[in-house]
Parts: structure tokens; sequence; C-alpha cells
């Protein structure tokens, strides 16, 4: 998911990069006018005036995209970390629990080899006590 946001930011943005880098010569008032004046006809004025807010309203459109795919994109990857630290804490946890099982563990076979110690113990002492 995060790969193919990458990718359409990536893609749009060369786009809208292509596009400013093509404006750069034309971006001045007057090359609008001149392509204006160079109308023939009141419909060619016109005409030319709306593929010319066409272009821009497409040009305006792709740049809103751009923008919505690059706040989603910074959305996903902020909820990625919080989930990543999320789990990094879970891990912590799991962890000392491990750590903690490990340590009970060990004092069970400390008290169970206590327990047999003793047992022996007491089993000689029966077993001197049953001689006499």
């Amino acid at each position: 998911m995060i790969d193919e946001k990458n990718d359409e930011v990536t893609n749009l943005r060369a786009t809208v990069k292509t596009r400013i880098s093509e404006a750069q010569d034309s971006m001045r008032l007057n090359k609008y006018v001149d392509i204006l004046m160079g109308a023939k006809t009141f419909s060619d004025f016109i005409r030319i005036a709306n593929a010319l807010s066409t272009v821009t309203n497409r040009n305006n459109r792709d740049l809103k995209i751009l923008n919505t795919l690059i706040n989603e994109l910074n959305a996903i990857k902020a909820q990625l970390e919080s989930d990543k630290q999320v789990l990094e804490t879970a891990k912590m946890e799991l962890e000392t629990t491990k750590a903690d099982l490990q340590s009970k563990s060990d004092e069970v076979l400390v008290k169970q080899h206590e327990a047999e110690v003793i047992e022996a113990e007491y089993r000689k002492q029966l077993d001197e006590q049953n001689t006499n």
C-alpha cells in the first residue's frame, strides 16, 4: 500500500514538475495575452480562453490530488510508525514476561531439588529408625 502510494506520488510529482518546467517559459501574462490575441474571431477567443481555463483547472486538480496523496502517504507512514512502536512495546513486555517465567521455572527446579534432598534425608532417617 505504501509502495503504491509512493509510486502514485512519484508519477504525479514528475508530471506536475514537467508541466511547471514547460510552463516556465510561458509564465508571463503576455504569453497568455498573445495566445488570446491570436484569435481571429470572437468565438476563437472564447474557445482559446476555455482551453486555457481547462489546462489551468487540470493543473490545479493534479496539484490537489498530489497534495491529497502526499497527506495520505504521510498518515499511513505515521500509523505504521505508531504500530511499530506498539509492537516494540509488546515485544519488550513479552521478553520481560519470558524472563520472569524462566526465573520462576528456575525457582521451581531449585525447590524441587531441595524437596528431593529433604525426601532423601527423610527416607534415610526413616530407614535408620526402622533399623533401630
